[in-house]
Parts: structure tokens; C-alpha cells; sequence
């Protein structure tokens, strides 16, 4: 079943659900160490696992993680909170061969964006849906005549106020001043709903979550849509500078049918090969522990042919065609 491969990173099914569970060592609130001395990748949840377990181990011999791979993940809490649940992100950096964050808030010289992927509650919630939007999902004119969706809250409509989502917060003012745009499809859908309608956009709105990135982003790539998320998101910005197709925008209002347009033109055709990269566990752990950036592996997935030519050409149609500009 396709919901079983995707990379989901929390689960109520538990851990073994999960990507972290591909991990060799698991700091989660399911601790997990396997036989080896020396594991290739470890996973630590913030304030569920104990990090002062995984500390002993370095405090131990730090010299046999040369060759690991850590991931902190799983938790809402911030890199700028660190320090109060007993992480000190310069020992990691020192320690290991890469240190990926997901809940990056600010700038840490060396730290990789750890994506934050998909919520098991959320797939579970929506059923065959998924399968069917992903398999459906195309470039085409038929499959993608929308131009933009803006759907969020459904499960956490308090974000929308609070001070830590603060683009959020703008985004809900925009969408309040575009009220009669006609390109803007708005408004919260069941999750059933949900997929069928983001799959026939070709952009989807994607404002920071509680945890600072959203599954909302995963979500659309996972249909050849692309996210657009707010510069001031900084997990956004290190994700799109490690290629993948995601827009930033230093304000929604620079959200419009030219630029759209422009961006569909330039990212479009990486779609397919970003799905292929991310969308299934298996392979999503592999890039996570080979340190392979998003932008690498597009490259490869177009060198073996993973991106329909004909897409291509009707992504850049589409793009260009004066006809839809109202949609």
C-alpha cells in the first residue's frame, strides 16, 4: 500500500511505521540501539528520547561517530531551544559526520535541513485518496488547470493567530484582500477532499506550521504541485538552496499569475525527479545518510529518464499560455 512507503516521521501506529525507524539508533520515545558500535545514522527526537543517554555515548568516544549521521527530528521544539532539553548543537557538529535539524529558526553554520515529510494521522485521515491524487497527479492541462490552493487549519486552526507563524498570520491577511481573485482556490476541505483538489493546482500555498515547516509542502510535491512558502522560514530557504522545488517569496503579495508563470516554467520539469527522491522511505533514508542534497538527486532521476518528456512540454505550454491567465 502507498501510504506504508511514504516517509512519515510521526506515527500513532508507532515507531516501527515511521522513517526513524530505518535509523540505527533511535533516541525517540521508542529507544532503539541496535548491536553496532559504530551505526551509520541515529535519530533523536527532542524532549520524547533521552539525549543525555546519546551525550554519555559521545562523552564515551566520540571518535567511532566519524562516519554517522545524526537527525534531530519528530518535535515541535526549535533549534533555538536546544539547549534546554540537554542538546548542544557545536558538540553534534564536531562529533558527526552530518547533523541534520528539522526545526531549523535560525542560522547554524554547517546544519542540514531535515525535512519534516509526512504525519501518518493526516495520510491515515484521508484514506485511498492519496494513492489515487499520486498516481492521477500529471503536468498536463487536463490534470493542472488551477493555478493556486490555499487550504490549512483544519487540524490546528489556532496556528492562524499564534506568534510563531507570524508569515501565517500574513498570509491569512492576503487572502482576506484577494477575496475575489478568481485563480485562488481557499478554504479548508476534509481530507478526503483534500488531495483530489491539490493535485489539479500547479502551486499550493504553504505557510509555516507549529513546528515550523508544514507536511502541507511534502504534501504537494508529492502531486507535482509546487509549495510557496515565506523566505523568513529559514528550514524553506535551506531546503530550496539544496534544490528542492520550492518558491520563496519575501511577501505574499509577490504571489501573482506573471510570477507563477515564470516559476512554473523553471520548476516544473525537477517534479517528478523530487518525488522520486523523497517520496518513499527506502529511499529517502538512503539520501539522508549518503548526504546527498535534493538537487543531486534530481539530476539523477532525470538522467535515468524519470521525467516524461511530454510533461515537460506541457508544463512550459502551460506556462506560457495567455488563455488561462483567469483560471
Amino acid at each position: 500500500m502507498l501510504q506504508t512507503s511514504l516517509p512519515t516521521v510521526r506515527s500513532e501506529l508507532g515507531p516501527t511505521t515511521t522513517l526513524p525507524a530505518l535509523f540505527e539508533w533511535r533516541f525517540s520515545p521508542s529507544t532503539h540501539l541496535s548491536a553496532s558500535r559504530h551505526p551509520a545514522s541515529i535519530y533523536l527526537s527532542p524532549g520524547h528520547g533521552p539525549s543525555s543517554l546519546l551525550s554519555q555515548h559521545i562523552k564515551n568516544g566520540s571518535q567511532r561517530f566519524n562516519h554517522t549521521i545524526v537527525a534531530v527530528g519528530g518535535s515541535d521544539r526549535r533549534l533555538s531551544q536546544a539547549a534546554h532539553f540537554g542538546l548542544h548543537v557545536d558538540v553534534l557538529l564536531r562529533t558527526f559526520r552530518i547533523v541534520y535539524w528539522e526545526t531549523i529558526d535560525h542560522v547554524v553554520p554547517g546544519l542540514r535541513p531535515l525535512p519534516t515529510l509526512f504525519t501518518d494521522r493526516y495520510l491515515r485521515d484521508a484514506g485511498p485518496s492519496v494513492a489515487e491524487a499520486m498516481r492521477g497527479a500529471s503536468l498536463d492541462d487536463t490534470s493542472k488547470p488551477l493555478w493556486l490552493f490555499a487550504s490549512w487549519g483544519r487540524y490546528q486552526p489556532q496556528l492562524d493567530r499564534s506568534p510563531n507563524c507570524r508569515d501565517r498570520q500574513a498570509a491569512v491577511r492576503w487572502l482576506q484582500g484577494m477575496a475575489n481573485a478568481s485563480w485562488i482556490s481557499k478554504g479548508k476541505r476534509s481530507p478526503k477532499e483534500y488531495w483530489p483538489i491539490l493535485a489539479r493546482h500547479r502551486f499550493a500555498l504553504s505557510p509555516s506550521g507549529l513546528g515550523i515547516q508544514s507536511p502541507k509542502t511534502y504534501e504537494a510535491l508529492a502531486v507535482l504541485t509546487i509549495p510557496i512558502c515565506h523566505r523568513t522560514n529559514l528550514a524553506y530557504a535551506q531546503l530550496a538552496a539544496e534544490g528542492w522545488p520550492i518558491v520563496l517569496v519575501d511577501s505574499w503579495e509577490h504571489v501573482t499569475i506573471a510570477n507563477m508563470q515564470r516559476w512554473w516554467a523553471s520548476l516544473a520539469h525537477k517534479l517528478r525527479g523530487a518525488r522520486s527522491c523523497f517520496a518513499d522511505k527506502g529511499r529517502m533514508y538512503r539520501m539522508l545518510v549518503s548526504g546527498e542534497t535534493m538537487g543531486s538527486c534530481i539530476q539523477t532521476a532525470e538522467h535515468l529518464h524519470l521525467r516524461p518528456s511530454h510533461d515537460t512540454r506541457e508544463g512550459a505550454r502551460l506556462a506560457a499560455s495567455p488563455g488561462r491567465r483567469r483560471r
